[in-house]
């Protein structure tokens, strides 16, 4: 196959919904952010350690029903970026109210977004975002070397030497379009997946395909790239026998179009950019509206933006743990400190929090019942020592907690925060440790929700009336080891170390120095 084949439209059937790699999906987002771009209208970026902390891009993946990466990376996008605002939030469940009502009308528009479904639309964003290399020749001097060659072409029928220098100038030129070629191949290849994104756009309006609000805003982008769409159908140019790459080649026209293609994104980035998150916003939208027909166990939030800082949840469940246990909280405007034994689920019930919380201000959707503030989430669940960058365990913590303090301080943005923290400062020694959690999550707790995990019992004792208790215990059983996954009120009593330390075959002579 030659470069020519490869740079060719494909003709497989599109893959099924879902299917996008995490890496790729994550594409928009990490080169927007990298670019220090900023976030959606009425929404901010998560910071990373959240991200990795929540799990995210696995839950993600378990709500992805989108058909092409455009979607993909559009729903990666909302959900790294939740709404801070309600009319930001009611937009997006309009849409959404459309879509699920009409599951044949979602179903067409299904079928037209699979027409960007080619695994290579994901590095579109790279075309968009990333800085574009300059060609080895500008346009005009590949128009110069064709224009030679056709010059010395015509000649040799009048000066029949000048057949030397054509073929010459024709080995020259191959050889430049071939180099050429390979130095823009990814970005020429992106900006034929953006042909296909643009196609897409507009057979949506032609068809009048999906949420009017959506519609009519990629209505208006797409005049704008009309001359972009004319540029892009010669770089797919192809026949069965190449011989129209040959001459392409020889005359240097792809490399021509590829430089006015180039030219033109220069001009048009900025609709280019808001056509592709658009055409996502479509397919993420409808792959929402999806999921919720699946799943017997969502609901829509109810979200407020007034100063009351309050959070009740009922049987709330993690999105992507089949069969998970629901629980169910009333802070009003105060925090929760959560005590219990090992494995008994208090890390699985902060990451359900802030899960359904991001999932709340994104795709306005949790696993079970929420009312609540709109909140910005943070999270520090799980710092580990950076050995590389001569960091301990304690100092990553310090690192990760600090960005945690950075959020509450006064002059933070609104609106409040929903922090959760799964053993925040384990790398210190118990007597440094319990005054320090204590300060730390009093700090936090002064203007947003902190819901906070721990084995010691001290922190939960010497925390003020502002932390509500909450607790997970073992069953009544021999070795302590099984669970409910129940949230009680309280704190907790017992603990399975030792219990664990004897199912797991530890020799006699440890545990019975032990007991």
């Amino acid at each position: 196959m030659g470069l020519f084949d490869w740079l060719s439209p494909r003709t497989a059937d599109a893959p099924a919904a879902g299917l996008t790699p995490i890496g790729d999906a994550h594409r928009l987002v990490d080169l927007e952010r990298g670019a220090d771009a900023r976030a959606p209208e009425g929404c901010a970026w998560l910071d990373e350690a959240t991200i990795e902390d929540l799990e995210l891009a696995d839950v993600v993946h378990g709500i992805d029903r989108t058909v092409s990466p455009t979607g993909a990376q559009q729903l990666w996008r909302m959900v790294a970026a939740p709404a801070l605002r309600i009319d930001v939030i009611a937009g997006r469940e309009r849409a959404l109210a459309m879509l699920a009502a009409d599951p044949s009308a979602r179903a067409q528009l299904r079928k037209v977004l699979a027409g960007a479904a080619d695994p290579d639309t994901a590095y579109v964003p790279l075309l968009l975002w990333s800085e574009t290399p300059a060609p080895l020749l500008p346009g005009w001097g590949s128009q110069v070397m064709a224009g030679a060659l056709l010059a010395c072409i015509a000649g040799v029928f009048v000066w029949p030497v000048l057949i030397l220098p054509a073929m010459l100038l024709f080995v020259a030129n191959v050889v430049l379009d071939d180099r050429g070629n390979v130095h823009l191949a990814q970005h020429a290849r992106a900006l034929q997946m953006f042909g296909r994104v643009l196609a897409v756009a507009e057979r949506v309006v032609r068809e009048q395909l999906g949420p009017p609000d959506v519609r009519a805003a990629i209505a208006a982008e797409l005049p704008a790239l009309g001359p972009l769409r004319k540029k892009l159908a010669m770089l797919s140019v192809n026949d069965p026998l190449d011989i129209s790459g040959v001459v392409s080649a020889g005359f240097q026209m792809r490399l021509i179009a590829m430089a006015s293609c180039l030219d033109l994104l220069k001009k048009h980035r900025e609709p280019m950019r808001r056509l592709h998150r658009l055409v996502g916003e479509l397919d993420a939208l409808q792959a929402i509206a999806t999921w919720r027909a699946e799943r017997t166990d969502v609901s829509i939030p109810e979200l407020d933006e007034g100063d009351d800082v309050g959070l009740e949840v009922d049987d709330l469940r993690h999105p992507g743990i089949p069969g998970a246990v629901g629980n169910s909280i009333d802070l009003g405007g105060q925090s929760l400190v959560v005590t219990g034994s090992n494995m008994s689920g208090k890390s699985t019930f902060l990451r359900t929090l802030a899960v359904n919380a991001v999932l709340a201000q994104s795709i306005h959707t949790v696993c079970g019942t929420w009312r609540g503030s709109i909140v910005r989430v943070h999270a520090a669940m799980r710092a580990v020592d950076a050995t590389g960058e001569g960091l301990s365990t304690y100092a990553a913590e310090v690192a990760t907690v600090g960005t945690l303090v950075a959020a509450a301080e006064p002059s933070a943005p609104s609106p409040p925060a929903l922090m959760v923290l799964d053993e925040p400062f384990r790398g210190t020694n118990p007597m440094v440790r319990v005054p320090i959690v204590v300060a730390v999550l009093e700090y936090l707790a002064r203007d947003n929700i902190v819901i906070a995990a721990t084995h010691d019992l001290d922190v939960a004792k010497r925390l003020s009336e502002v932390f509500e208790r909450g607790c997970f215990r073992e069953l009544d059983d021999e070795d302590g080891t099984t669970f409910d996954f129940r949230l009680r009120p309280g704190m907790a009593v017992t603990t399975n170390a030792v219990a664990l330390l004897r199912r797991a075959g530890y020799p006699a002579a440890i545990l019975d120095a032990l007991t």
